[in-house]
């Protein structure tokens, strides 16, 4: 049984979207636990009427709501009893729960998570993650996507790696092809950030590190031959390097 902890005051249509989503995944899942922190009241008036299992369902309650216009490092602090950091103590305390969710202030998100959890061991920084959907049915990641602002060579490194294991993990990616988001292809092309993280990704495919193997040199442009390919040939090798669009009223191409 998988257990996961699910934040429900978290984002802009808290806690109807987050309810509907927990309940959702426990539907289709036959081997999820979930756990809800929030409002109890407000929680159960939006299970009501809800077909799901009860049995693989929990709520903690949690009154208090983190905003996301409050200061991260003093909020995490002074509403210890928010639906947030209820289901942040309950990954660190609880043995049994594999992961939380949460689609609240990211700022509090990543302090309550370093700060309360912690980092694994060598990791730099945290990072986020999202995952789009390719025209051939696979899956992209952006890593990172904020969690970090101020970035070194060396991080990037690492979030290129904590990236590609991600979608290993999670999404069955034997391979995960790496690409350095950047303004063109050229090793020289970009700022001084991506100018040094860039030999550090080549020296990493060199030592035949797995989580590199076919490793994009940089994201291009529409004229690119790897573009062109992907666009004529459905079967390309580089068609899930884009998003392409068969929309003919707009030009989401390049």
């Amino acid at each position: 049984m998988i257990k996961v902890v699910v934040d429900c005051f978290g984002g802009d249509n808290s806690p109807g979207a987050n309810v509907s989503g927990a309940v959702a995944a426990l539907n289709k899942n036959s081997d999820l636990y979930i756990i809800l922190t929030g409002d109890e009241a407000a929680i159960k008036e939006q299970l009501y009427g809800r077909e799901y299992p009860a049995d693989r369902l929990t709520i903690i309650h949690a009154p208090e709501v983190i905003g996301c216009d409050e200061k991260p490092t003093e909020v995490i602090k002074t509403k210890r009893n928010s639906s947030m950091m209820a289901a942040i103590d309950c990954l660190r305390t609880d043995g049994t729960v594999s992961g939380m969710v949460s689609v609240g202030s990211t700022g509090a998100l990543i302090a309550a998570a370093t700060l309360r959890v912690g980092r694994l061991a060598g990791v730099m920084r945290p990072a986020f993650c999202p995952i789009l959907p390719t025209m051939n049915g696979g899956v992209v990641g952006i890593c990172d996507s904020g969690a970090t602002v101020d970035c070194t060579p060396e991080m990037m490194k690492q979030f290129a790696v904590m990236g590609s294991i991600y979608l290993q993990s999670a999404f069955g990616v034997e391979s995960p092809r790496v690409a350095l988001l950047n303004v063109g292809t050229e090793a020289e092309k970009g700022d001084k950030l991506r100018k040094e993280t860039y030999p550090l990704l080549q020296k990493a495919h060199a030592k035949g590190i797995r989580i590199y193997i076919d490793y994009v040199r940089n994201h291009s442009g529409k004229g690119h031959p790897w573009f062109l390919d992907a666009l004529s040939d459905p079967a390309s090798p580089y068609r899930d390097y884009y998003f392409i669009s068969t929309n003919p009223q707009k030009d989401y191409s390049s």
